[in-house]
């Protein structure tokens, strides 16, 4: 063992070596998950520059276009002032027109068209062409001095393209210019052409642009940008064209703007590739970075590893021999501590299992009703009880064990009587002021020799009357039997083998106008009563589930069956909370009106209010309540009342035993008391004509029994006449 010990140190390690594994295992899994999500981050940053960068070069190209053609207008308007006030012998006394000027004296009376351009220019609209011009008011005449703006434009326009050339030449981002002539295509689609392309590209200029007009891929784009330009907005398209510099089919993203006053779309792109190239060069920069911190984080660790090992082993020296010496100590106490009770120092449970086989009988002990001693003195004293008791136990017994909370054993070499269980019970035993009162159960059978005094002890606690028993096979058999019938009913529960039977309950004139519903089992093929099972089914707690199987089988039956059934509900099936809530919701609006649930009211009924709250739920749904066996001995007429039944069944005991003026006169009084508060009666257990006849005469409404009809399965419902056959 205390080379096992030993061994012990070295865990640790072989624990670092398995912990660095996972440690990096994890480590790599989480750098390559944040690599990726740094990648599609990189993707989406450098996508959006590239954007951007589009739209700056537009929006510049833009602004210098404005700036060059606001300079020239500036210049062109400034040189015309100038010339216009030159001295009057000079000038012409006619207004003189050409295809790019117009120069002279303004005619009387003449009214011109005139705009201001850009707050600053007049622009006079002339012949269906628009002037630039500047004007001189010499008293009663005015002179006008104007370039045609198209010309000026034109100029314009060829100075921007050669500056054009310039920027794109060579140059996979370049910038293109195309004419709209209209913002609606027209039938054939086109709505322009292509006004300019750099160098390389310009036999593509004049090219007719056309919505229907497809990329290099089948796709339709044009339209996209043109809806834009329609709402005076800009915006990024996506294509396939051929990259003239790999001359290869490419994704392309383009930023289109709309020249409104000159009718021209600027247009620049930038290829996938392009992207990809500045995607991968940023992604390897990243992935060098990271890799680094992985180097420096595998270098630290172990640092870290090799300083912990070695003061492992440093401390290894000094914590040996102490575990050592304390493991034999340790070990003494664990064998204590697993065969020995801490309260009594009495051997416990384990050591008894352990010893048992040495032993011929065996005598279980149980202080009776201890747990109130514990609730009225207080478990210190509680304690004290069984330290007292069980030295007592040593002091005359040899072989003595503490088993349980309250309970001892007492093994023997010898077999144990009757007698010497007797004489045993009836020791009076005080401890602590307080009377001691034992059950015990106890066996001579070697085989089973534990196991038969504990169901000794069982049955003597169950049986009440009686403070020991001594095993014998009638216990065993008794035990089997029980567990037999358990497994039977496991079984019928199993196959679902609860049979509804249903008996009819027959009005005034003996016609059949309701079915009380009783569940039957089949066991071994025979059709039982759970009458006899009861009690067995309840202990087994198999209640429920056979409660639940014939309400279900039940409520199948109420869809076909055109009469009124009523269902045998105990306490234990309303203060189930599952089985209260599964029978309410089982229950629709279509059958709730054949249904009434007859209910025992008894004194098990623990708590009025959830029975009465189950009540008002069931009478929303518009099912009746019935009142079962009332007048049985529990009846109690001003709590019945207040769960507001519908109807009152008498007991069977009253209606069987009719003949006797006691009997007669507690139905009556039930009678007169369901009348005055508008209940409806039914006699149960009418098994004859006689019977029939008197509780007919005491007013009550409907009535059940064999006289009338037996319970029967749902296919073999039958009625018999009775009264009427008569």
């Amino acid at each position: 063992m205390k080379k096992e010990i030993l061994k012990l140190f070295y865990l640790p390690v072989i624990l670092w070596i398995l912990v660095s594994f996972f440690y990096f295992v994890s480590l790599y899994n989480i750098m390559k998950s944040n690599i990726n999500h740094h990648i599609k981050e990189i993707q989406n940053i450098v996508i959006n520059e590239k954007k951007q960068q589009l739209k700056k070069d537009v929006d510049n190209f833009k602004t210098l276009f404005f700036l060059l053609k606001n300079a020239i207008y500036s210049s062109t308007q400034e040189e015309l002032g100038e010339i216009i006030n030159l001295p009057i012998k000079n000038r012409l006394n006619k207004l003189i027109e050409t295809d790019f000027a117009i120069v002279g004296l303004i005619p009387r009376n003449k009214k011109f068209k005139y705009s201001i351009y850009k707050n600053h220019f007049i622009v006079l609209n002339y012949h269906k062409k628009r002037y630039l011009v500047v004007l001189k008011n010499s008293g009663e005449k005015v002179y006008i001095i104007g370039i045609r703006k198209k010309c000026l434009d034109n100029f314009i326009t060829e100075n921007i393209l050669k500056y054009l050339d310039l920027i794109n030449k060579n140059k996979q981002s370049y910038i293109a210019i195309g004419k709209i002539t209209s913002l609606k295509p027209d039938k054939n689609g086109n709505f322009g052409y292509i006004y300019y392309m750099p160098p390389r590209l310009k036999e593509l200029q004049g090219l007719v642009l056309s919505v229907k007009k497809p990329d290099m891929r089948g796709n339709l784009f044009r339209e996209k940008y043109l809806k834009c330009f329609e709402h005076n907005k800009s915006c990024f398209v996506s294509y396939y064209w051929k990259n003239p510099i790999t001359s290869k089919i490419e994704k392309k993203i383009s930023y289109f703007e709309y020249l409104k006053e000159f009718n021209l779309s600027v247009i620049k792109g930038i290829y996938e590739s392009q992207i990809l190239k500045e995607i991968n060069s940023r992604v390897e920069k990243y992935k060098k970075e990271t890799v680094k911190i992985f180097e420096i984080a595998i270098i630290v660790y172990f640092v870290i590893l090799l300083i912990f090992i070695l003061l492992q082993q440093m401390l290894f020296n000094k914590i040996k021999l102490n575990l050592i010496k304390n493991y034999e100590e340790l070990k003494k106490g664990l064998i204590k501590s697993v065969y020995f009770d801490s309260l009594t120092s009495l051997p416990n449970r384990n050591k008894l299992i352990e010893d048992i086989k040495k032993y011929s009988s065996l005598i279980l002990i149980d202080i009776e009703d201890f747990s109130d001693i514990n609730d009225v003195f207080g478990f210190e004293k509680g304690d004290k009880v069984l330290k007292e008791l069980s030295a007592q136990l040593k002091n005359e017994y040899k072989n003595v064990y503490r088993i349980g909370s309250d309970e001892f054993a007492v093994c023997f070499f010898e077999k144990i009587t009757g007698d010497f269980l007797k004489r045993l019970i009836n020791k009076k035993i005080k401890i602590e002021n307080i009377n001691i009162s034992l059950i015990i159960g106890a066996s001579n059978f070697k085989k089973r020799l534990y196991e038969s005094a504990e169901m000794a002890l069982k049955f003597a606690i169950r049986l009440k009357n009686k403070k020991y028993l001594l095993y014998d096979e009638s216990m065993y058999l008794k035990q089997k039997e029980k567990l037999d019938k358990i497994n039977l009913l496991k079984n019928a529960l199993e196959k679902k083998d609860i049979i509804p039977y249903y008996q009819g309950i027959v009005d005034r004139n003996g016609n059949i106008v309701k079915y009380e519903s009783l569940m039957r089992i089949k066991i071994n093929g025979k059709i039982e009563s759970p009458y006899f099972f009861m009690d067995l089914i309840k202990e087994a707690r198999l209640y429920s589930d056979f409660s639940r199987i014939m309400i279900e089988k039940v409520l199948k039956d109420i869809e076909i069956i055109d009469k009124k059934i009523s269902i045998n509900l105990s306490y234990d099936d309303i203060a189930n909370k599952e089985m209260r809530n599964f029978i309410l919701n089982s229950i629709n609006s279509k059958n709730a009106k054949k249904i009434i649930f007859e209910i025992l009211e008894s004194e098990s009924i623990q708590n009025y209010e959830e029975v009465k709250s189950f009540i008002n739920n069931a009478k929303e749904k518009g099912i009746e309540i019935a009142i079962d066996d009332f007048g049985s001995g529990y009846s109690n007429f001003v709590r019945v009342l207040n769960l507001e039944p519908d109807i009152i069944k008498i007991d069977a005991s009253l209606i069987k035993n009719i003949k006797e003026l006691k009997n007669q006169k507690m139905v009556e009084l039930i009678v007169d008391f369901a009348k005055s508060f508008k209940l409806k009666t039914v006699a149960e257990f009418v098994s004859s004509k006689e019977i029939f006849d008197i509780v007919k005469n005491m007013g009550i409404d409907e009535f059940q029994g064999f006289y009338f009809c037996e319970p029967q399965p749902f296919d073999k419902i039958s009625f018999k006449k009775g009264a009427n056959e008569d």
